[in-house]
């Protein structure tokens, strides 16, 4: 995923994200959670990029999130361009075209929101699946709390212009 910001504030925010939501009685039959699956922030003005596994906690906490920070703070009212990659086992983050870090996660299963892939059980041939609600959103990312993604509170809302995502 990538994008083009020109940031007015370098507090805590999103850029892009996208998340599911798991509800109780998901696999894991934990808590209701939203897990991002990616996300391009800023926290404490410098970017980061997120990938996240599909346990139900809270995004970018646990053992099963891989992240990476940028080593310099964004600047204000300049456009910077920030690309955010994982090839299966590294999560790289590119500031302005230069790597900026990386991680490597090799037990990571996307976030995607499918819970549930398995064969028919009468060996008719028939396979099945089941999703949950997810969403891609574009300065801004659901409250963690959220019970319904269909109109969640946001929160880290992205002060400034995003211009040119483009997710691949």
């Amino acid at each position: 995923v990538e994008a083009w910001v020109r940031p007015e504030s370098t507090a805590d925010q999103t850029i892009v994200d996208r998340c599911a939501l798991y509800p109780e009685s998901n696999p894991n039959k934990k808590n209701a959670a939203i897990r991002s699956n990616f996300r391009i922030g800023v926290k404490d003005g410098k970017p980061y990029g997120l990938f996240d596994n599909t346990d139900p906690v809270l995004s970018g906490t646990g053992k099963s999130t891989s992240r990476v920070v940028g080593t310099a703070a964004l600047e204000q009212g300049k456009w910077t361009h920030l690309a955010l990659t994982y090839t299966g086992d590294t999560l790289s983050l590119y500031v302005d075209g230069e790597l900026a870090g990386d991680a490597t996660q090799t037990t990571l299963i996307p976030a995607t929101g499918v819970h549930d892939i398995s064969q028919d059980p009468d060996l008719s041939g028939g396979d099945r699946y089941a999703v949950y609600p997810a969403v891609f959103t574009i300065g801004a990312r659901p409250e963690s709390d959220a019970m319904d993604l269909s109109d969640p509170a946001m929160t880290e809302c992205f002060k400034g212009w995003v211009d040119e995502v483009r997710v691949c």
